[in-house]
């Protein structure tokens, strides 16, 4: 188990003991700001939290990379969304690579999901957090073919979405096909129904936090620009 697991979990277990209203309601959308805050909580507990909140907080502000450009989303197509989107076809591609190198594949991925912008400069881990702060996990949905109308429907419908291994423009896909997503939208979430009765779901169970992390510190230097997928 990871330092910065241990870091939460001792964390967490100390919040609960205190039973604290004001900690206790923290949302889990605003989970990771709460958690790594640097603010002092008026509180008896904070004494005995305290060196804990300063290791996590010293994790957190660790450096994965350098961010070249800012990049932030939107619709239809966004410099955030083409890098995230981008990252997850690459994975899927190498994931798939030696036992099904032939499959087609693509990605979905939602804005909602992408929390915060990458903003040019140093990234550090906080920041990974920051824009992915869900564990949502990376899974593969094989879908059959009359799913690509569906889709391309609900994109036309919400203006535009994260994707990758695809353009707006492409003509339909005529045979089943494999989406990588997030088990989140796997399942429906942000009313992505066309994901309903697939034909066979791989989960990885990894973390799309933690392949964010691992393309920036592979890549070393980041930045992603728009391209016309999605005009």
């Amino acid at each position: 188990m990871s330092q910065l697991k241990r870091t939460t979990l001792l964390f967490t277990f100390l919040v609960g003991l205190g039973c604290a209203p004001k900690i206790q309601q923290v949302q889990f959308q605003s989970k990771t700001k709460e958690l790594f805050s640097s603010e002092v909580v008026d509180h008896p507990m904070d004494t005995l939290v305290g060196p804990y909140r300063e290791s996590l907080n010293q994790e957190m502000n660790a450096p994965v990379g350098t961010a070249n450009c800012t990049m932030s989303k939107s619709r239809p197509e966004s410099a955030l969304g083409n890098f995230a989107a981008d990252l997850l076809q690459e994975y899927a591609e190498r994931y798939f690579k030696d036992s099904l190198p032939n499959i087609k594949i693509i990605t979905l991925l939602n804005n909602g999901g992408l929390r915060a912008p990458i903003n040019e400069g140093q990234i550090l881990l906080r920041n990974v957090y920051e824009l992915m702060p869900f564990d949502n996990v990376i899974v593969f949905v094989k879908v059959r073919s009359e799913k690509y109308a569906e889709m391309m429907a609900y994109l036309e419908d919400r203006g535009g979405e994260p994707i990758a291994g695809f353009r707006k423009d492409d003509p339909e896909i005529e045979s089943d096909f494999w989406i990588a997503t997030s088990d989140y939208l796997a399942a429906g979430g942000d009313k992505m129904t066309f994901f309903k009765d697939p034909l066979m779901v791989i989960d990885t169970g990894r973390f799309l936090r933690d392949e964010i992390k691992a393309h920036i510190e592979n890549s070393g230097e980041v930045c992603t620009k728009t391209d016309g997928r999605w005009h």
